[in-house]
């Protein structure tokens, strides 16, 4: 289990009106689905160019120049990657000061080759080391092939990085339906608490991702999880985030229904709001913000 202590900040809310909260909602809101949603649009644009053959998919070459291209634009994406049913490999992944990291993996073999390259794609280093790994196995790869769509992952452990995220992929599909690959775009979750800690700054206002089940997918300031034994991880929930506002909430979310609610706490008042993604994100996530 890893520990959780969050400084958390709030402003006392007695003059904070409904349609100001709802306008920094608003906002919040927005920023938060833009700042996630390239993952989604990468993947499924990039499997809908290779289903039209236009990426070449059977060049592998061709691959890593495309994802090296499209990794550059977004400091949010942290690896983007494809395989296929035969279990070839590629992943380019976002390095320091402006280096790139592509790995490639052939038919499954026992041997991954590993380039660092600069933003000019200028070769720094090259070695190959033994792999276990198998892309097939992985949950963004499990998952689009079952959903036939557009997937997100629930929070796991990324096993090049050892560094917990998401992934939104995407399958491939040729002219018979049959699958030929799936793209996958990583987001680690610090990223994400580095992004809601700005908007916690700006705003003055808590905020969290939470899934379905309102467990915290992300946070300001910090990553957490549970390890479990088998080595995964999972989301922690409200309850145990060492805030007492945070854990009076969850209390109140059990018997109120309510999206949005005043709440008496410890001499402050404060105004609770859930806002839902929306459906075309593909996950049941909420945004919770508190003023």
């Amino acid at each position: 289990f890893y520990a959780i202590s969050t400084v958390i900040q709030t402003k006392n809310t007695n003059k904070l009106s409904d349609s100001v909260a709802d306008q920094i909602s608003n906002i919040v809101i927005d920023k938060t689905i833009d700042y996630l949603v390239p993952a989604q649009i990468i993947a499924e644009s990039a499997a809908q160019l290779a289903g039209s053959n236009i990426i070449k998919t059977q060049n592998l070459d061709h691959i890593e120049e495309y994802l090296t291209n499209l990794l550059k634009p977004y400091p949010q994406l942290s690896n983007i990657y494809f395989a296929d049913p035969a279990g070839n490999f590629v992943m380019i992944s976002r390095k320091q000061n402006n280096i790139f990291e592509k790995r490639r993996q052939l038919n499954n073999n026992q041997e991954v080759k590993i380039q660092q390259v600069d933003s000019d794609n200028r070769v720094l280093q090259t070695k190959t080391l033994p792999s276990t790994y198998d892309a097939r196995t992985r949950p963004w790869y499990i998952g689009a092939m079952e959903e036939q769509s557009l997937f997100w992952t629930n929070m796991y452990m990324y096993h090049a990085t050892k560094t917990p995220g998401i992934t939104a992929s995407y399958p491939i599909y040729d002219k018979n339906k049959a699958l030929t690959g799936v793209f996958g775009v990583d987001i680690e979750l610090q990223n994400i608490s580095t992004f809601l800690t700005h908007q916690q700054i700006e705003n003055d206002v808590i905020v969290m991702i939470l899934n379905q089940d309102k467990k915290i997918v992300a946070l300001p300031k910090r990553v957490t999880f549970n390890s479990l034994p088998d080595g995964s991880i999972e989301p922690v929930s409200l309850a145990e985030v060492d805030n007492k506002i945070v854990q009076e909430v969850e209390k109140l979310t059990k018997i109120m229904k309510k999206k949005q609610f005043n709440l008496d706490f410890d001499n402050n008042k404060y105004l609770i709001t859930w806002v839902p993604f929306p459906k075309s994100f593909g996950k049941q996530w909420q945004v919770l913000m508190i003023f």
